[in-house]
């Protein structure tokens, strides 16, 4: 994870030929500034996770990010929230956001994903809930993709597991 980064004006030009080859990937950060970026990922642009088990901590939040005035194209999400992780995402906002050549513009997913085979040893009680996503927000959103937007909350997935407070505008 990270806290208090600020990253402006980057480009990043990932490698489509590479599967999970991600722009530009937080996990578990808190207090990020993202703007004036050029992000091409094989996989996603911007995936947000908390995914504690990857950094080997309990502490499972990414907050108060903001991203603003950057250019995103992927072979799948431009925007990803969640996925698989059992923490929150929250008070995170993206403000004037192109989004290119993607398949899904905005991917927001709850999952749980129940063996993790890199580490056996901790599959037992690997998640349990799925991520909550919540007080999110969307404005002057340009997107060019197969799907534009989706939200998905799996099955498989318990409370506190959620996505709620997800807001849209221009």
């Amino acid at each position: 994870g990270c806290s208090n980064v600020h990253i402006k004006g980057v480009t990043i030009q990932g490698d489509k030929r590479i599967p999970n080859g991600d722009g530009l990937h937080l996990t578990c950060c808190r207090d990020v500034i993202i703007s004036d970026c050029n992000i091409a990922g094989g996989d996603d642009a911007i995936p947000i996770f908390t995914f504690h088990h990857w950094l080997e901590t309990d502490q499972a939040v990414s907050e108060n990010i903001a991203i603003s005035n950057c250019l995103l194209s992927s072979d799948h999400s431009g925007i990803r929230l969640g996925y698989t992780g059992d923490g929150i995402l929250q008070n995170i906002s993206y403000n004037n956001i192109i989004i290119r050549e993607a398949f899904t513009g905005i991917d927001i997913v709850n999952h749980i994903t129940e063996i993790w085979e890199p580490y056996p040893e901790k599959n037992k009680n690997f998640y349990q809930s799925g991520p909550q996503i919540q007080n999110i927000s969307f404005s002057n959103l340009n997107i060019t993709a197969d799907w534009g937007i989706t939200a998905n909350l799996y099955e498989n997935t318990n409370p506190p597991a959620a996505i709620k407070d997800i807001s849209f505008s221009n």
